[in-house]
């Protein structure tokens, strides 16, 4: 009899990384304009902080995901 495979979301830190994920892709924009106007940066730093922190969020979904992976019980 085999276990049941769990199931990514029910993992903490990948739940928390995906929610992140999704915040900074609906709220991350106005959010980083607020900021950007609040402390007089140049024009297109808000772009590249959102860019990055996407990226690093997805990177760490990516090594998240591939450390489930890993722990899942092989099939017998």
């Amino acid at each position: 009899m085999s276990t049941p495979s769990r199931s990514a979301f029910t993992d903490m830190p990948f739940l928390l990384l995906f929610i992140l994920t999704l915040l900074n892709a609906l709220v991350g924009r106005p959010l980083w304009l607020a900021i950007q106007s609040s402390q007089a940066w140049r024009n297109g730093v808000a772009d590249i902080l959102q860019g990055s922190m996407t990226l690093l969020l997805l990177l760490m979904l990516l090594i998240r995901g591939l450390q489930l992976k890993k722990q899942k019980p092989p099939h017998h």
